[in-house]
């Protein structure tokens, strides 16, 4: 166990080599608690250096700040590949309608901490959020947020970008991975949805989920995997978002999704690292999977979002807005908003 300091919180590194775990199985240690409380709060996350497939640095937000967060130094869709693949098999347990998950019920092997879990040859790394007021027998909506392309898990929990703890922190559990040392997450490959399959089969063990309610969002690369990881894992997931991205059908190659699913969208306008056609062709590919009527939006909070009238059980929302590569100040409460209505 190693202690470590993450944006002012104490947090433990518990570290899960092959063959090697708890006596339950999970491959992990529980960290000390670092309470769930907190946002990070250094320094902004908001796109400090160059060379994240933008031209230009993002400015950095002040220390706690709310600031939008990871502006002009996002990554382009270009980053993931050609294909955003055909759909893969879902994890081994759960799914939509399981209900209460098997750590219902049972001590949490969870506390709000840092954690290393093996997958695929690969040490993996996330931050794990558990509600102050936890209880093993109530079960909780899981929310895993993914970053851009050059920053971390530990920046899109921040304040000043991702900010979901204001939101959801105290009603969800809340799970923000690292991407591989590539910086980005991999669109072509299976690396990251094994990545993804591994965290709630260990989450859902260890921690009383439910079941029904597992979302996914992120921004830049990490929304380009939200909508691939949500074609591949239709049958798990309730709902996705992402912000400043596309897919999942990436550079117009057709796709073969799991199951259509409620998705909410936002995309600037003034985009220049991500074009803002490609979250219009990521609107259009989710208007026509959950068979909705392209004519039929209406406005919803927050603005400047609309919701498409779409299928029984499902619903596209998509926030227009004026920005650049950024995280919009609206996105947090608006996605968890979304994923509350469903």
């Amino acid at each position: 166990m190693v202690a470590i300091r993450v944006f002012g919180l104490s947090l433990v590194l518990g570290v899960a080599w092959a063959g090697c775990g708890d006596a339950e199985g999970t491959g992990l240690e529980e960290p000390l608690d670092a309470g769930a409380g907190g946002s990070g709060g250094a320094s902004g996350s908001g796109g400090a250096s160059a060379g994240r497939g933008g031209t230009n640095a993002g400015s950095s937000g002040s220390a706690g700040g709310g600031s939008a967060g990871a502006s002009d130094g996002g990554e382009p869709g270009s980053d993931g590949g050609s294909s955003g693949g055909d759909a893969g098999s879902g994890p081994d347990s759960g799914g939509i309608g399981a209900g209460p998950s098997a750590g219902c019920g049972q001590a949490p092997e969870f506390q709000s901490g840092v954690y290393e879990l093996a997958v695929g040859g690969l040490t993996r790394s996330f931050i794990v959020d558990v509600p102050s007021d936890y209880s093993q027998d109530e079960p909780y909506p899981i929310v895993f947020g993914f970053h851009g392309r050059d920053f971390s898990g530990a920046e899109f929990r921040a304040e000043d970008y991702g900010n979901l703890l204001s939101a959801a922190g105290d009603v969800a559990i809340l799970v923000h991975p690292d991407a591989t040392d590539a910086g980005a997450w991999e669109l072509e490959s299976q690396v990251d949805i094994e990545f993804f399959d591994a965290m709630l089969d260990a989450l859902t063990q260890g921690l009383c989920v439910d079941e029904e309610r597992v979302f996914a969002t992120g921004h830049s690369s990490g929304g380009y995997f939200t909508n691939v990881l949500g074609c591949q894992r239709g049958d798990v997931l309730r709902g996705i978002a992402s912000v400043a991205s596309g897919g999942p059908s990436l550079e117009g190659e057709a796709v073969s999704c799991q199951a259509p699913l409620p998705v909410w969208i936002a995309h600037s306008e003034q985009d220049e690292t991500v074009p803002f056609s490609e979250g219009e062709d990521s609107l259009d590919y989710w208007l026509g999977s959950d068979e909705c009527d392209p004519d039929g939006a209406e406005s919803v909070e927050p603005d400047p979002c609309v919701a498409y009238s779409c299928a029984d059980g499902l619903a596209v929302h998509w926030c227009a807005y004026a920005g650049g590569h950024d995280w919009p100040g609206f996105a947090a409460a608006g996605i968890w908003s979304f994923f509350e209505s469903l």
